[in-house]
């Protein structure tokens, strides 16, 4: 992609320059304040969550970054106020902003390549001192615009029509300076796209693409002046591309913000449920079935209390656990565990492999979690199995096969014992998830549970 972006930019930059017909700027007032505001817009927007995100990071490049975006909001807005109003005309001067885009276009080159460090400084004080000094550069430029020489170039009143102009024809310095802006817009892109591809940091990677945007833009106001006047060149097409994927950086940063923050909310009250199922409604089953167990004697229904409390806390154990572990957790370590406790309970052994190719979606990830414990413990309770192995492959289709050595029993005949419900649970999951459940069992030869996924 960043390859694609900079051949596209190039093409059309060289055209450009091999085309007299694109070397002419266009007279356009309402155009060059709309670009001003633009970038004034984007800027303050993006300067201002790269504050927040300092706030939470306290990073050096993050501070760096922010603080040149400021100083380059404050030349904008300057620049803007002369353009709307005309004052230009009256000798006051744009070279201001422009020594104020030089000081921005260097910090994001510095910020590009500067360490990922977390500072230990008081992060609302290192906030509250970079705007302090950004309202000192806005009330410096307007000195400046009165101190400083106004630049020659042609006024847009009473042109209607596109101005041709000689490459490299504006004032000398303001040449240099589109030419450093150029070479610093080209270092932050290679900084952040270094960035990106060192920590994984999408919104490193959208800077680097905008700031290879912006670099041609300078390229061609280079070519073609007319930053500072009322015109609009090709220069002005790229920097609104620029400052609009900035835009969309921001918020693809401000959305993957609040998904962590909802994550975290959802994954802390996923918690504090697991703790009140474990303070509460599990202690109370364990005090049932130890109750109704040293009562049972010879009584089958205190037994038969005794085995249905038992069954309900391992029910709440695997909720418990379902709800404890975190949201992205991989599916084998949730199995293996889940299916470990189970059998651990029974004083049985497990053997948990499964296929590193097999991609499992949360949703099924459950279903068959529960379809494993269903079948643990139907093998160490019935079937008195003492070796349980749990296997999901993906070839030639995806499938859960959970095998015991225990006893055994005719499916068939499966419907009116008690562990009749567990298998009909089994195989409702299955269908659920768009799978099919087969069991093949015979007295004596253990049992296997297959779950064929689609």
């Amino acid at each position: 992609m960043r390859l694609d972006i900079a051949v596209a930019c190039l093409l059309i930059t060289v055209a450009v320059v091999a085309i007299p017909a694109l070397h002419a700027v266009y007279p356009s007032p309402t155009a060059r304040a709309a670009v001003q505001t633009t970038s004034l817009l984007g800027g303050l927007l993006l300067a201002y969550l790269l504050f927040g995100r300092f706030g939470r990071t306290g990073r050096l490049d993050d501070l760096l970054l922010a603080n040149a975006l400021s100083i380059g909001v404050c030349g904008n807005f300057v620049l803007l106020v002369l353009l709307v109003g005309n004052l230009q005309a009256h000798g006051l001067s744009a070279w201001a902003p422009a020594l104020a885009q030089l000081v921005s276009g260097a910090g994001t080159a510095v910020a590009a390549f500067a360490p990922a460090r977390e500072l230990t400084v008081d992060r609302a004080s290192a906030a509250r001192r970079s705007a302090l000094i950004a309202a000192s550069v806005t009330g410096l430029l307007v000195v400046m615009i009165v101190a400083l020489p106004g630049l020659d170039w042609p006024a847009a009143a009473g042109v209607a029509h596109p101005v041709s102009l000689r490459l490299f024809s504006g004032p000398a310095g303001v040449l240099a300076v589109q030419g450093f802006l150029a070479l610093a817009s080209a270092l932050a892109a290679v900084g952040f796209s270094r960035k990106a591809d060192m920590e994984g940091d999408e919104f490193a990677h959208l800077l680097g693409l905008s700031f290879a945007l912006g670099a041609f833009a300078r390229v061609n106001y280079l070519l073609t002046p007319s930053l500072y006047t009322p015109f609009v060149s090709m220069g002005d097409l790229f920097r609104m591309s620029s400052w609009m994927l900035m835009l969309w950086a921001a918020a693809r940063e401000i959305r993957a913000h609040w998904d962590g923050v909802s994550a975290a909310a959802t994954l802390e009250e996923r918690r504090r449920l697991a703790r009140d199922l474990h303070d509460g409604l599990a202690q109370e089953l364990a005090f049932i079935g130890r109750r109704s167990r040293r009562g049972a004697g010879g009584d089958p229904r205190l037994a038969e209390l005794a085995a249905a409390a038992d069954r309900a806390l391992v029910e709440s154990r695997r909720a418990i656990a379902a709800l404890s572990m975190p949201l992205d957790e991989r599916f084998e370590v949730v199995l293996a565990r889940t299916a470990e406790d189970i059998a651990a309970r029974a004083g049985a052994r497990v053997e948990v492999a499964v296929d590193a190719a097999v991609r499992v979606e949360r949703d099924h990830a459950e279903a068959l979690i529960r379809i494993v414990c269903e079948a643990v413990q139907n093998a160490t309770r019935h079937g008195r199995a003492d070796a349980i192995r749990v296997e999901m492959t993906g070839r030639p289709q995806p499938r859960l096969v959970v095998r015991d050595n225990g006893s055994g029993f005719e499916p068939d005949a499966a419907g009116g014992r008690r562990a009749g419900f567990g298998l009909v649970s089994m195989g409702e999951r299955a269908a659920a998830i768009g799978g099919r459940l087969e069991i093949r069992s015979a007295p004596g030869e253990g049992t296997r549970v297959e779950v064929q996924l689609p």
